[in-house]
Order: structure tokens, then C-alpha cells, then sequence
């Protein structure tokens, strides 16, 4: 295959460097398209597929050709492909592009007759699909956007190509292979339903033809030819002149109707300027397939017919269908526009679940919502919501909360407004108003400027001086209540004496992140790595260990809560019992967790159960806080143990003890626990 000629190479490089930007103009791209097309032309390579990237008109061509008017349904198909692919190379941070709904009415008319459209929509990334809608796998974050602009440069080549097929320019007519019988039924309708495109490429002139109303007529009769229809412009001279002109095609319903519809477009646009053109645009919308309604629509607000395709295919940022522009909103802060669906779930999802007013454009987030200059846009928001809930795209009751939220708004940005902070009845003060001013329905003083409760800080300084005096008093109350934390709940680490505080539950054995010394955190005393280190000479445990005193949490958790109580009782230590007052009956102590499904760990609510008598707090927790008490008044639990845990006790130490033998029960009792007592006191 020969290679391209530089010239034709810098032009496809154009074309591809103008479609990466997302936003190419139309008709700049229809022209380099074409110069690709007439180069090769010049250059003899019309057998040669080399203008198309990674698509190619011949195979699309053949998978169509037996539909009626197979060449307009795939230039109409291709055109709103390149819209998807133009919005593909411009997305935002919105995931909005991800998914094409092929249930949108717009998709199922224009799209989805094409043969082999939804594989060029692979080809751009959505890869996965289902009957409702295709999209792009979760582990694409965004599309290839080389590709995405390659493919984009080929529709656009396509639709030229197509175009000239259509009006039978093109030079290998060859590619065009239909039935005798289709051919007959839509060359006329290809002609007519795209000469929009043909308007468009050049230079987009539509209208400039079109000076009067035009006429069927017939060809000459005498001709050899086949006879045609073709438009005959209509004289503007005397009725003689019209009388000498070709025989009048007969009145037929069609052209009956092709008339009457003439007559209203012109007397749509009888008062706006180009009234030719709209009437043009107009009529070759309604060729497409559009509504008359819609196509004046658009007609009205646009000269021709790129502009107004744009006017009725819009994107919605949120949901990414097509809407056309009498449908579409924006917060007018930004050139983002919603479909009125979309902007009417957002606006009821910020009004419902936000405190304050806080509706942004979704995309770009603008406006900045600490500026106190937005008066005038909520003005316009509230306008929108208005017409919206006339529409029932919102309800009544949303609009009254957003009425409610805008009148708080309003009343925060009046300086002379203030709302009480006891009473929470609003008031106005006067232009002359000292700094300290008096509600006038529960008599609180409050500061107009710092618009807080009156404190004693503030008399006879000014609010800057108060605040920095507040701002060191807080700051004060806030490390006291810190250490205050620690002194309660706080562990010390018997090393470094560094002091932090941890949540409640998992393991008792600690690791100080300040000398790595290793601790219990029920007793303080060491872990030991082995029996060596530990240098007890009776200590036999070949692994990571503690010695225990028998007053910590680690045997003391093992008891029941009747036990841990008697032992307070015993030595008259008072203990809580209550239960708050409209406790929801759960435990809300932190404790550390694993996450679930993940071997990570959190800090979160206990959430247990709290039984009746236990503080308001689970009964592991409850426990916790008896031996924390028992710890503090340094009590001894052998008091109340039994003669089996006594013996227990002392063979753990390897203390020897005498039988029971010439003893009462009580008397043998008391033996062991003096023995325990003596041989192994409570460390001090």
C-alpha cells in the first residue's frame, strides 16, 4: 500500500488535533473532512481506506443497505454518535458520562435503528451492557481519550462521505449497492431529510436559497428521462409570467399539506428577523422526525441548522440523556445545564437534608456559599423552584421548606436583624444600638456584633479583644478537660510516665508508642518475653507473660458483678448503680473494633445492651469499672474467696500449704487466706 502524501497526513492530523479538543466547530470540521476526502481523490487512492482510524463506512454500509432510506438513518445515527463522543473528551468530575440509557425516547429514535451503532459505542469504552443501558467497566476511571478522539475524527469523516452519497457527489458510487425497488423508495427522502447537513457544511447558510415560496412542477415531458419532481422557484412578476411557466403539478393531500405547513412557519416567525431562514431550519427539523412544536422552538432561537440541532440535543450533566434546551435549567452561576428531573431531585435532596441553604451547581460547585453577597441568586433559585412546582416536578411542601430555609437566609445577612440565643425569638435593633442589647421577649442581653449570649468577658472591651480573650479561656477549659480525661480514664505508661488515653475493649497487654516499654493496662506491672527476662525463680512460662496481682482486671473479670459488689460493700466503698435518665438502654462507651469484612481496626460505640443497676453501661464494661474502683482503694479480693481458689492462688505461686485435717471449715479458711496474705501481699 503507498504511503500518504504529507499534505494529506497534516490534514487528517488537523482534523484528529481538532476533535481532541471536545469542542471542534462543526463547520471548520466538515471542511478539513471534506479536503481529506478531495486529497485523496487527487492522489487516486478511492480504494484505499485510509481517511477512517479504527472505523470504516464500507462494513457500516453493508450492515444497512437493506433498510428504506438506509443512508439517512445512518447519517442521523452518526451524528448523535459524534455528540456522545464529543461529550466523552469534555467530561468533568461527574461519573454522569459512565452510562447510556438506551431506553431515552432520543436513543431509540436516532440511534438505535443504525445497524452496528451500539459496537461504535464499544468502541469508545462501553464495553458492558444490558437491555436498558451500555457502560464503561467500574475499573475504567476514565476514557481513552486518544481513541475516543480518533473515533470522533472518523464519524465526522463519515458523515461527510455519507452526505455525498446522499446527494450523489460522492466519487465511488460504488459503495451505494441497494435493491432497485429501495433505491426508488428513499433516494427522494434522502435528498430532502438531509439537506440540513449539506446547509451546514457549507459555510451554513441556511436560508440564503429561499426568497419566496416554492412550488412542485413537473421535468419536461419531451425529455428521454424518467420524469422527476424538482422545486421551481415561484415568480415575482406579473400572473402572465406564472402562466408561461412549466405545466403545475397537480393538488395533491401532500402538497395540500406541504403548504398549509409553509404557512405556519411564516406566520411563526412573521415578527422576528431571517424569517426565510427559520422557516428553513424549521422545515428540515420537522424532516428529521421532530415535533413541529419542537422544531419552531428551536427555529425561533436559532438561523440555522447546526444551532438548532444543538438547541434540542442537549446533555444533561447529571443523568447524561439528551434534552432539548426548552427543557433543560441551569443556576445561571455557569454554563452546567440539568434536565429538569434531575435538577428538581437535586434541589429537593439539598432543601430536605441540609440545615442551611446549600444549592450549588452539582459539577463545578459554584457559587461559594460563605460569601453573604447570594441574596439575588437564591432570588433566581426561588424563581426556578416556583415554575418547577407548576410543572410538578417538585412538590408544594419542598417549595415551603425552601421558602422557610430563604427567610432564615435573608434574616442572617440583615445586619440590623438578631436572633435570641435563649429564647429563640428574632428582634430588629436600631441603627444606634449599643454592642449589649436586650431581647425584648425573655430580656436576655446578648452582643449585636458577635451575636452570642452576653458573658462577663465582654464588658468594657471591644468584640475583638473579647473574642481572643474567649478564644484563650476555651482553650484553657478544653486542656483541663483533657487532663482531666487522662487523670480518670487515662493510662500511664510506668516507664516514660507519658500519659494517653485508650478506648475500651481488645487486649490488656500495652506497648508505650513513646519507649516501646510493655505493660498490662489493668495493673501496670510488665510483660515479661520469656521466664529468663521476668527473673522470678519459680516462674516457669516460656512466652510473652505478666504477674498479675490478684486485684486486677485480668483474674477480676472473671467474676460475677454480685461478687466485684460484695467485695465494695464489704470494705463500705460506694459504687454507681443508676441508670441515666431517657437512656436508650445501649451502651455508648468506645471501644476498638475490627472493620467488617477488613482486618482493620476502629474506634466506635460499644452498643451492647445495658441491663437494669449497671450505670448505663454493658455488664463487661460495668465490670470494668468496679475493679477499677476495687484498684483505687487498693482492695484485697482474698476476703471473699472460697477455699478452692485459695488453694489455687497459692499452688500458682508454688506456696505450700497444710491439709485440712483437725480443722473446721471456717478455721482452715482463715489458715489459707493469713498464709496468702503473708507469703504474697498486695504490692503498694
Amino acid at each position: 500500500m503507498a504511503s500518504a502524501s504529507p499534505e494529506l497526513s497534516c490534514l487528517r492530523d488537523k482534523l484528529l488535533a481538532l476533535c481532541q479538543t471536545g469542542k471542534c466547530d462543526i463547520a471548520e470540521a466538515y471542511q478539513l473532512a471534506k479536503d481529506i476526502i478531495a486529497k485523496e481523490i487527487s492522489e487516486e487512492r478511492l480504494d484505499i481506506p485510509f481517511r477512517y482510524f479504527i472505523l470504516n463506512i464500507k462494513r457500516y454500509l453493508r450492515l444497512n443497505q437493506h433498510q428504506e432510506n438506509y443512508l439517512g438513518i445512518m447519517l442521523s445515527a452518526i451524528y448523535y454518535l459524534s455528540k456522545y463522543a464529543s461529550n466523552l473528551l469534555t467530561t468533568a468530575k461527574s461519573n454522569v458520562w459512565r452510562v447510556i440509557h438506551m431506553s431515552n425516547k432520543l436513543f431509540q429514535e436516532k440511534v438505535h435503528p443504525m445497524n452496528g451503532a451500539t459496537q461504535i459505542l464499544s468502541f469508545m469504552g462501553y464495553t458492558e451492557s444490558n437491555k436498558d443501558c451500555m457502560k464503561f467497566p467500574i475499573n475504567m476511571s476514565s476514557p481513552d481519550h486518544a481513541k475516543v478522539s480518533k473515533i470522533l475524527s472518523d464519524l465526522i469523516v463519515a458523515m461527510v462521505e455519507l452526505k455525498e452519497l446522499i446527494d450523489c457527489t460522492h466519487p465511488n458510487p460504488s459503495l451505494v449497492l441497494p435493491s432497485a425497488n429501495n433505491q426508488e423508495k428513499s433516494g427522494e427522502k434522502n435528498i430532502h431529510h438531509f439537506s440540513a447537513f449539506s446547509n451546514a457544511i457549507q459555510d451554513q447558510n441556511i436560508g440564503n436559497r429561499r426568497t419566496e415560496n416554492y412550488q412542485f412542477a413537473k421535468a419536461n415531458t419531451e425529455s428521454n428521462q424518467p420524469p422527476q419532481k424538482y422545486l421551481v422557484k415561484r415568480s415575482q412578476s406579473s400572473p402572465d409570467n406564472h402562466k408561461s411557466q412549466s405545466p403545475i403539478a397537480p393538488v395533491t393531500a401532500k402538497t395540500v399539506k406541504e403548504r398549509l405547513l409553509e404557512k405556519r412557519l411564516v406566520l411563526a416567525f412573521s415578527n422576528l428577523l431571517h424569517t426565510n431562514k427559520r422557516v428553513d431550519v424549521a422545515s428540515n427539523l420537522i424532516q428529521f422526525g421532530y415535533t413541529e412544536e419542537m422544531a419552531i422552538a428551536a427555529a425561533i432561537s436559532c438561523t440555522d441548522i447546526s444551532s438548532a440541532l444543538d438547541f434540542i440535543h442537549r446533555s444533561c450533566g447529571i443523568c447524561f440523556d439528551a434534552f432539548p434546551a426548552t427543557e433543560m435549567l441551569s443556576l445561571s452561576v455557569c454554563e452546567h445545564e440539568f434536565c429538569k428531573e434531575c435538577l428538581s431531585k437535586y434541589i429537593e435532596l439539598q432543601v430536605k437534608e441540609s440545615i442551611t441553604l446549600k444549592i450549588q451547581c452539582p459539577i463545578c460547585k459554584k457559587p461559594d456559599l460563605s460569601s453573604s453577597e447570594l441574596t439575588e441568586y437564591f432570588y433566581v433559585v426561588d424563581q426556578m423552584v416556583r415554575n418547577l412546582v407548576k410543572d410538578a416536578y417538585i412538590k408544594k411542601e419542598t417549595h415551603e421548606l425552601f421558602d422557610k430555609k430563604l427567610r432564615d437566609y435573608t434574616l442572617l445577612n440583615d445586619p440590623f436583624f438578631l436572633w435570641c440565643p435563649e429564647c429563640s425569638s428574632g428582634f430588629c435593633r436600631n441603627e444606634f444600638s449599643p454592642l449589649k442589647v436586650k431581647c425584648d421577649l425573655c430580656s436576655c442581653y446578648l452582643c449585636w456584633k458577635c451575636r452570642v449570649k452576653w458573658d462577663e468577658l465582654h464588658d468594657n472591651i471591644d468584640c475583638e479583644t473579647y473574642q481572643k480573650n474567649l478564644a484563650e479561656k476555651k482553650n484553657a477549659e478544653q486542656l483541663q478537660s483533657i487532663l482531666n480525661n487522662l487523670e480518670k480514664n487515662g493510662s500511664e505508661c510506668p516507664s516514660c510516665k507519658i500519659k494517653f488515653d485508650l478506648a475500651k475493649g481488645g487486649c490488656m497487654h500495652i506497648t508505650c508508642t513513646n519507649c516501646t516499654f510493655q505493660f498490662c493496662c489493668g495493673c501496670k506491672n510488665q510483660f515479661h518475653e520469656n521466664s529468663k527476662s521476668c527473673g522470678l525463680p519459680e516462674c516457669t512460662v516460656d512466652g510473652l507473660h505478666a504477674h498479675h496481682p490478684r486485684n486486677c482486671l485480668y483474674y477480676l473479670r472473671d467474676w460475677d458483678v454480685v461478687q466485684l459488689q460484695q467485695l465494695l460493700n464489704r470494705n463500705d466503698k460506694e459504687f454507681d448503680t443508676a441508670t441515666p435518665k431517657d437512656h436508650d438502654g445501649k451502651c455508648h462507651i468506645m471501644v476498638l473494633k475490627e472493620k467488617e469484612g477488613s482486618q482493620e481496626i476502629e474506634e466506635t460505640e460499644c452498643n451492647q445492651e445495658a441491663p437494669e443497676g449497671h450505670r448505663g453501661i454493658c455488664r463487661k464494661h460495668y465490670k470494668e469499672y468496679l475493679v477499677q474502683l476495687i484498684r483505687h482503694y487498693r482492695l484485697d479480693p482474698v476476703v471473699i474467696y472460697s477455699i478452692d481458689e485459695l488453694k489455687r492462688t497459692l499452688s500458682r505461686h508454688k506456696i505450700s500449704y497444710s491439709s485440712e485435717d483437725g480443722h473446721s471449715k471456717q478455721e482452715y479458711e482463715k489458715i489459707l487466706r493469713d498464709l496468702l496474705q503473708k507469703e504474697l501481699p498486695l504490692p503498694k
